[in-house]
């Protein structure tokens, strides 16, 4: 009985704590909505002086990243306490989202031990009727894979997925929604976050599930190097002949764009500083590298002209254990025989387990494509 009493009075603790932080806060955002549409200048809280409670502690108010909305930073938030105030949040309250301070157009998608993050507000603090569209300049730079970006650099048509409730995946899967899915442990559906990169360390890679060696393959991909290895595979294939992507790093640190060649094997290359794989003698590329940054654009790489008859399935970030690929791959397209059957863009999945989380999306089957190892996800521009 003593356990008992103990878990129910952390969890009226828990509540209790979330509630005041709701009810702090709010007044806060009472304070920031009148000078933003009564005085028109930049809110301030520097009239709250005290700012540290049970559950966490105030710091200030931001516009920056927002559109027609505001966040109250806190800090110091316990798990428990972040995630009642994540499950108060609904269709009419005020308090529309937490979000990250690091990144606050995106919402937080799970809560941590002594967390820190934005509570978001409207201006006019209504709910979602006040929800304003994400600014934007491209697609890319919309809260979910839904949104698009309109001619006033506002998004529109976002997934209407972050508050529903849910019990399995295929209740957050409505018509026009994609990549979305049930977080079971909030017992709430969220969408994909686009992201600007995936960036594996070695230990990471993702099946594309598509083979490697058929003829007319194809692909398109910009990666940045992070890793210390001298030869390294950003797409490679799972066992015998197929189409490769590798690059080779000279005694000085840099790639060459010069000399980029096909060949059958890693036997059979040349000295070169940056080459490709594939079953083809010989072909013409195009190659961008900025040795500032160590960034390769690679644009139509042609695979196999022949059928191989012990094709791997293509992966990317290795090549069968052997050059695992330590950087940054900012998209990834694969045709064949000029149909696009793979256009993979870096996303953070929030419903997925731990380590699944930052995963490709690929467009043309509207599936996700995660860390197909063990160990430590991707990272991405969020972390």
């Amino acid at each position: 009985v003593g356990m008992v009493g103990v878990k129910m009075y952390n969890v009226a603790m828990n509540k209790h704590h979330a509630n005041t932080l709701i009810e702090q806060a709010q007044r806060r955002a009472v304070s920031a909505a009148s000078q933003i549409n009564l005085m028109g200048h930049a809110p301030s809280l520097a009239d709250f002086t005290e700012n540290t409670f049970g559950g966490g502690t105030f710091g200030g108010v931001t516009q920056e990243g927002l559109s027609k909305q505001f966040g109250i930073q806190v800090s110091g938030v316990s798990k428990a306490v972040c995630e009642n105030i994540l499950s108060s949040i609904g269709e009419n309250t005020s308090l529309r989202r937490l979000n990250l301070i690091s990144a606050p157009s995106m919402s937080l998608s799970a809560c941590a031990d002594n967390d820190a993050f934005l509570m978001i507000y409207n201006n006019d603090l209504k709910g979602s009727s006040g929800d304003p569209s994400h600014t934007c300049n491209t697609d890319a730079d919309c809260a979910t894979l839904c949104g698009t970006c309109g001619e006033d650099h506002q998004c529109v048509g976002e997934c209407p997925a972050e508050t529903k409730t849910c019990a399995v995946d295929s209740e957050c899967q409505q018509e026009g929604i994609i990549c979305a899915g049930c977080n079971h442990r909030l017992g709430m559906c969220q969408s994909c976050q686009p992201v600007d990169y995936l960036e594996g360390t070695g230990t990471q890679y993702i099946d594309t599930e598509y083979a490697s060696g058929g003829v007319g393959i194809k692909a398109e991909t910009v990666v940045m190097k992070r890793g210390s290895a001298v030869e390294q595979s950003p797409i490679g294939r799972t066992t015998g002949n197929g189409f490769d992507l590798y690059i080779y790093q000279n005694s000085v640190g840099l790639w060459n764009k010069s000399g980029a060649v096909l060949r059958y094997s890693a036997s059979a290359r040349v000295n070169t500083k940056v080459y490709l794989l594939g079953h083809i003698s010989s072909n013409v590329i195009s190659l961008t590298v900025n040795k500032t940054t160590q960034t390769i654009n690679v644009t139509t790489i042609d695979g196999n002209t022949t059928a191989d008859g012990h094709m791997g399935k293509m992966i990317l970030f290795n090549h069968i254990n052997q050059y695992p690929f330590s950087g940054r791959m900012y998209y990834c397209k694969i045709w064949d025989n000029g149909n696009l059957v793979r256009d993979f863009v870096p996303v953070h999945a929030p419903f997925q387990p731990t380590g699944k989380q930052n995963c490709m999306f690929d467009k043309v089957s509207q599936t996700l494509f995660c860390n197909a190892a063990t160990g430590d996800d991707f990272k991405t521009n969020l972390q």
